[in-house]
């Protein structure tokens, strides 16, 4: 009885497979490549700042600009890969009056003010997503966190170390493989 079921069961197996066969004459289908394959064929990324300093997105920008692996384009349908680059604002991004906004009503010959809160970026790391720019797909995704700092000019050094650990690892990426890419312990 056994042996009769699996029988049955590979039999069915091969009429599947013979079923899902394209026909000789038919056009093959393009191959999901891997992300090696994908990154070794890349030529030409779009660099997108989603949010925060733009102290972190200059760095990058600049180190694939100088990179002759990358041709930076300035449209999606042009580009392989889109690089996102988010990251913590830092002091000078932020002006007084953008974070106070006054609202005056008269009440009993007295003016309340509310303070509307502008929104907010919650983002403590510098992060960069990779993805393939015709499927959207996520490839590659890296953070560092910036070390905490009181003064601008510490914050700044800070955000660019960050930014640099991350170009490194993304070298390390598309030059020697994911092995070389993973973050330090």
């Amino acid at each position: 009885m056994r042996s009769a079921i699996l029988l049955l069961a590979v039999s069915a197996l091969a009429c599947l497979a013979a079923a899902q066969q394209p026909p000789a004459d038919a056009a093959p289908h393009p191959v999901d490549l891997s992300l090696n394959a994908r990154m070794a064929r890349a030529r030409t990324v779009l660099l997108k700042q989603k949010i925060g300093s733009d102290i972190p997105f200059t760095l990058i920008t600049n180190a694939i600009s100088e990179w002759p692996r990358f041709t930076v384009v300035d449209a999606r349908d042009k580009a392989d890969l889109v690089l996102e680059i988010s990251s913590p604002d830092d002091d000078s991004t932020k002006s007084k009056d953008e974070a106070k906004t006054h609202f005056g009503s008269s009440s009993g010959g007295t003016t309340q003010q509310q303070e509307a809160a502008k929104p907010t970026n919650w983002e403590t790391t510098v992060k960069m997503l990779v993805r393939d720019a015709r499927s959207n797909a996520v490839l590659w995704s890296a953070e560092e966190k910036p070390k905490s700092a009181f003064k601008h000019a510490k914050q700044a050094d800070n955000l660019t170390a960050a930014a640099d650990r991350i170009v490194r690892r993304f070298r390390a990426l598309v030059e020697q493989g994911p092995e070389a890419a993973a973050p330090p312990k």
